[in-house]
């Protein structure tokens, strides 16, 4: 059975995904959620707390990220091995972070802009994943940062550009194919 704390989070997860943060209250919240609208003061102190919460809960940084460490952890047997693990850490990123959390996407596109800690929240895990990737890649990580960089945003791209059926408009396959390409020739560059 789901703890309180799990059900109000789910609860505002739905609520905010399709009404945005401004358009959803703690009182449809606690409704949805079965619970008292002051057990989600009591719990998350204000409703941008509640927020910042379900960020955290649908994208825990130090879960996400140790399978793609693992992966990328060196020695490589040569740069078609390095080419092969980028490219599975693309698919990892896109189908661990980018679908397994949709709902975590469809909060952050439909919050505002205004939304206090959206932007810290996006550029603190992307730039993390960034960094990881770039400091696996080499003992001096600054080369690599923007292209990194590029990799995660071209998927991220990949992920939001869907026709008006909800198909992808762009392979990530192809995306990761291409980008894992380019970083292992600035590699021998």
């Amino acid at each position: 059975m789901s703890s309180t704390r799990e059900k109000i989070l789910e609860a505002a997860s739905v609520l905010i995904a399709k009404d945005g943060l401004k358009g959803t209250t703690t009182k449809e919240v606690a409704k949805r959620a079965g619970v008292n609208e002051v057990t989600i003061f009591r719990l998350f102190k204000s409703k941008q707390g509640l927020y910042q919460a379900i960020l955290e809960s649908l994208f825990p940084l130090q879960e996400q990220s140790a399978p793609l460490a693992t992966l990328l952890a060196p020695p490589w047997r040569d740069r078609e091995d390095l080419q092969t693990r980028l490219e599975e850490f693309g698919r990892i990123f896109h189908d661990r972070f980018l679908e397994k959390n949709r709902t975590l996407l469809e909060i952050l596109i439909h919050s505002e802009n205004s939304a206090p800690g959206r932007d810290s929240f996006l550029l603190e895990r992307a730039s993390a994943l960034a960094d990881l990737l770039a400091a696996r890649l080499s003992a001096d990580p600054k080369r690599y940062r923007t292209e990194t960089g590029i990799y995660l945003g071209a998927l991220i791209s990949c992920f939001l550009l869907r026709d008006p059926l909800g198909h992808s408009l762009v392979s990530p396959d192809e995306v990761c194919q291409k980008m894992a390409r380019i970083l292992v020739e600035k590699g021998d560059s």
